[in-house]
Order: structure tokens, then C-alpha cells, then sequence
């Protein structure tokens, strides 16, 4: 599974992998945003979504860790 107890800060950042994840936030945002009035449901959906990945992908950090597996369930749920 390569949990850890313990995740280290990155020493560097790709910029193909920081401009493509922006990338594809910022388009499934747009999807969701222009799909509003049709499926506003989907609103509520992607923001509860990135809500929970708050913790997860360490802009919310506690402690030394910059990631934590302890909250990635959450977001998993269907």
C-alpha cells in the first residue's frame, strides 16, 4: 500500500506535475461550474470533495508530516 507513519517534505516540485494538476483542477472546476444550473448536485459534490482533500494532500498540515494517509478515507467514500 506504501503508507508511512511519517512523510518528508519534498525537496523539489516538478513543474509538469504542478502545472498538470492545476491544470486538471482548474478544468473540472470550469465543468462544474458550467454545469451548475443542469446538475447542481455536482456543485455540491466537488466541493465536498476538495473540502476533504484538504488534509490529505498537506495544505492544512498537523505536525511534521506533509502528507496524511489517516484522512485519504474520507474522500474515497462513494
Amino acid at each position: 500500500m506504501n503508507l508511512a507513519i511519517l512523510y518528508p517534505h519534498p525537496v523539489s516540485w516538478s513543474l509538469a506535475n504542478v502545472v498538470g494538476a492545476l491544470f486538471l483542477f482548474v478544468a473540472i472546476s470550469a465543468a462544474v461550474f458550467v454545469g451548475r444550473r443542469s446538475r447542481p448536485y455536482c456543485v455540491t459534490g466537488w466541493l465536498w470533495y476538495v473540502g476533504t482533500l484538504v488534509p490529505v494532500i498537506g495544505i492544512v498540515q498537523v505536525g511534521s508530516q506533509s502528507l496524511a494517509d489517516r484522512y485519504s478515507y474520507v474522500p474515497g467514500l462513494d
